[in-house]
């Protein structure tokens, strides 16, 4: 009879456990999921930047839409955006140099707002994740128009200041 007893109370402890985990288990998988997200944009948008920049020294020339901008450095921009392609989010390049010339610095700087899809955690810096790439310049057979920068206009609040 005590057997019976004990079993018969014990039936919805396992449901009442579950009740008071579960919040907390899903507020930590989707908070890992956020975060995922926002380090994936990250490792894309570094890879983007310095993908853009090795393209621009070497003087590959870019293609696709990329192609039809007005200016090489708006062409380097473009492709910096299309190789960064982030998860959630827009993303803008800015690129400069100072003379095309061999052991001169190019440089790329890329920006990404990433969006959290669940938003239960706040991101650093409102989301803004950055990347600056600086490469010397290999290739200068092509002669190239007198543009020598070009940036994405960014959103209202931000500017590239950071990037000089």
């Amino acid at each position: 009879m005590v057997m019976r007893s004990r079993a018969h109370g014990d039936a919805g402890a396992a449901a009442v456990e579950f009740a008071l985990v579960v919040p907390i288990l899903l507020l930590l998988v989707f908070a890992i999921l956020d975060y995922g997200i926002l380090f994936s944009n990250s490792l894309s948008l570094r890879d983007g930047a310095r993908g853009a920049a090795r393209m621009a020294v070497v003087q590959t020339a870019a293609s696709g839409t990329c192609a039809t901008k007005p200016s090489y450095v708006a062409q380097v921009a473009c492709t910096a955006d299309q190789r960064i392609n982030p998860m959630s989010g827009t993303a803008y390049s800015m690129v400069s140099y100072s003379s095309w010339a061999q052991g001169s610095n190019l440089t790329v700087c890329s920006a990404v707002q990433t969006r959290a899809p669940v938003a239960l955690v706040p991101y650093p810096s409102g989301g803004w994740i950055t990347a600056r790439t600086d490469m010397a310049i290999e290739i200068t057979t092509a002669a190239l128009d007198s543009t020598t920068s070009y940036s994405d206009p960014l959103p209202s609040g931000q500017s590239w200041s950071w990037c000089s």
